[in-house]
């Protein structure tokens, strides 16, 4: 049985020394042809042995693989996130081919070392 989510929903992956929990996703800019340039992600990280760290993005298209990373965004100003406060960073892609429709379901993936969080838009579930 297959069920669409309207909404998205956020996965915490817990992992020394601390995970990311996404708490929203905005798309803010579009191009002429409705290619998102620019979200911004409400985002919090839970980490008890670092008092900031940086993040970085990627976005996972259903059945779209630009190359084997992904389409890999960064945030658009030098950006550190502090132990359980909820920041909002504004994202951009690294490079114009990481851009995609903004109908498009996703799953977004924040990262730094081994420590990730992800969050999920219209993904159908099995």
């Amino acid at each position: 049985m297959a069920m669409a989510v309207a909404v998205g929903y956020h996965e915490g992956v817990s992992q020394n020394p601390g995970h990311f929990e996404i708490n929203s996703v905005k798309f803010l800019n579009y191009n002429s042809t409705g290619f998102v340039e620019e979200a911004v992600v409400n985002i919090t990280f839970y980490g008890a042995s670092i008092s900031q760290t940086p993040v970085l993005f990627r976005f996972i298209i259903p059945g779209e693989v630009v190359n084997v990373n992904t389409y890999l965004w960064k945030p658009e100003y030098n950006t550190t996130l502090q132990t359980g406060h909820p920041a909002d960073v504004v994202i951009v892609p690294l490079y114009s081919v990481y851009s995609f429709p903004h109908t498009s379901p996703y799953r977004l993936v924040a990262y730094y070392n081994s420590m990730q969080g992800a969050y999920s838009h219209n993904l159908s579930l099995a």
